[in-house]
């Protein structure tokens, strides 16, 4: 009995150094103010995996590493939180909105 107490206790050790590990290499996209951006939304019904990519949203705010308030740059340019993984970059900051970008929303 204790020796299978020990072998479970050693393999959850493992399992969590394998997934901390596993989790100190991804690296998240690190954007600035003003960077243009998409964001992901996950569809109801085609797949628990589908994602649509919405936008360009600017970045407006960089709340933390990982948290972005973005807002849509159509009327009423509403803002919404998100984290960096659900962020894709469009095109870097310093542009100004034109009309060419305008009509690819």
């Amino acid at each position: 009995m204790h020796k299978h107490v020990a072998e479970t206790a050693a393999a959850k050790r493992a399992k969590a150094r394998y997934r901390r590990d596993g989790q100190r290499s991804v690296k998240l996209a690190k954007f600035t103010l003003g960077d243009f951006v998409l964001v992901a939304r996950a569809l109801q019904h085609p797949g628990k995996l589908t994602l649509r990519w919405k936008g360009p949203f600017r970045v407006v705010k960089v709340v933390s590493d990982y948290l972005m308030e973005v807002q849509q740059l159509v009327p009423p340019g509403a803002t919404s939180l998100h984290h960096a993984c659900r962020l894709r970059l469009y095109c870097e900051g310093g542009r100004e909105v034109n009309e060419d970008l305008k009509a690819q929303i």
